[in-house]
């Protein structure tokens, strides 16, 4: 057993910020999830580009058989990662995030659509410390243990997760839900300062798109940005529908620039 932690390939972990920080360092992470706690599975750092293969969730069910098998399957990736298998990475900016250093912004990016997390990475991880998630809880246990986040980007509506729910609240697990509101007064609580929260839904399919049209337009405009911005305490906010790139994915440096103007 290799000892301390930070010097292991690989580390099984329940933390998502010890996953995240393993994960960031360019190494391997597993999970294990029973019964019961299915609301703690890091499932955003699942479908976090820059980590594509090297973190895995394994289920333990309480059956002797079907746990066996979530053990076998972990053994059988760990065999896989020692032939080399699955140890290339997609070709995708390599991001330290939030290293103590004085490049740019130390930014959080919250969003369910790899696309857009991947126009994150693209337009801002060059000249930014940048962190993207697909997990709105795992971006609120992000904030609540990291210190020093300049700025969160954010979109307004991403599946609803399990965290706190019982039975009844289960039929509303993966319906979309303007989590971006609460997310951002989160973001304002904790002291960041710079909070952007931006869909690209259309308001003739979706209400709370519809709704966005009374603060900041129905489109993105060179006016939107100051349009739409809000003070939130000592937090600069802003709510609208975001400007999009040719590919139709986010344009988030437009956004970033919007935010920060004077």
């Amino acid at each position: 057993m290799v000892d301390p932690w930070e010097e292991a390939d690989l580390v099984v972990s329940d933390d998502p910020t010890t996953l995240l920080d393993v994960l960031k360092s360019g190494r391997h992470a597993a999970q294990f999830i029973i019964p019961g706690n299915e609301s703690g599975a890091a499932t955003g750092l699942l479908t976090t580009p820059q980590f594509s293969g090297r973190f895995r969730v394994f289920h333990v069910l309480p059956n002797i058989k079907a746990g066996c098998a979530g053990v076998m399957h972990f053994i059988a990736w760990i065999a896989e990662l020692e032939s080399g298998a699955q140890l290339g990475m997609p070709e995708l900016h390599v991001i330290k995030a939030w290293d103590l250093d004085d490049r740019g912004k130390r930014i959080l990016v919250i969003d369910d659509s790899p696309r857009h997390r991947q126009s994150a990475i693209e337009e801002l991880g060059s000249e930014n410390d940048i962190v993207v998630l697909g997990s709105y809880v795992e971006g609120v246990v992000l904030l609540s243990r990291s210190e020093g986040v300049d700025v969160v980007l954010c979109d307004l509506l991403m599946p609803a997760e399990s965290k706190t729910l019982g039975s009844e609240g289960f039929a509303f697990i993966g319906h979309e839900i303007a989590v971006g509101l609460t997310f951002a007064l989160k973001a304002a609580q904790v002291g960041i300062p710079h909070i952007a929260v931006v869909t690209d839904a259309n308001h003739h399919k979706h209400p709370m798109s519809a709704a966005l049209d009374w603060i900041g337009g129905a489109y993105w405009n060179a006016a939107t940005g100051k349009r739409s911005r809000f003070q939130i305490g000592a937090s600069r906010a802003i709510f609208a529908h975001a400007p999009l790139l040719e590919s139709g994915a986010k344009d988030w440096a437009t956004v970033l620039a919007a935010l920060l103007e004077d």
